[in-house]
């Protein structure tokens, strides 16, 4: 997406997600289908976040997605969730591992994929680990990557 100075801007080059057309449109489908999303601004480097409530599918369980969009949207963006985490399927920043890097466009979320397709990948990330905390083992495909250890406390440690 091309960006663009905003008269009285000071030079300050326009990202994607200042455009309420561009950003509607990434969100459309979130708000379609009535996800209370909360949108905000991060002063210094500035970035759009969103933070969204979800239901954990098949658990009595509630967790708040945080979303930290990158300044371009050919980047990925971050995914954080509060609550217990599966430390083998997070970033060391904390982040949800969603998708491998060198998947291709079908396999991982790309930007055109909107806000909605974003938060249901999130969703089934966060059922993936409460299956862990249960004792199952990961129920998706993993990256052919090395991984980091499991953690000791989880109970599918090995």
């Amino acid at each position: 997406m091309v960006r663009r100075r905003r008269p009285g801007s000071g030079g300050r080059r326009e990202s994607w997600d200042d455009t309420a057309g561009p950003r509607l449109r990434f969100e459309r489908e979130a708000l379609e289908h009535g996800l209370a999303v909360r949108r905000e601004y991060t002063a210094r480097p500035r970035r759009l976040s969103y933070r969204i409530q979800v239901d954990v599918p098949e658990f009595d369980e509630q967790r708040e997605l945080r979303i930290v969009m990158p300044s371009s949207p050919i980047r990925s963006p971050r995914v954080f969730v509060n609550g217990p985490a599966c430390l083998r399927h997070r970033y060391a920043d904390g982040s949800l591992c969603l998708w491998w890097g060198r998947d291709d466009e079908a396999r991982r979320w790309v930007t055109r994929d909107g806000l909605y397709a974003l938060v249901q990948l999130a969703t089934e990330h966060v059922y993936c680990e409460a299956l862990c905390r249960e004792g199952e083992a990961w129920p998706k495909a993993e990256a052919p990557t090395r991984h980091r250890p499991r953690c000791p406390a989880c109970p599918t440690s090995r």
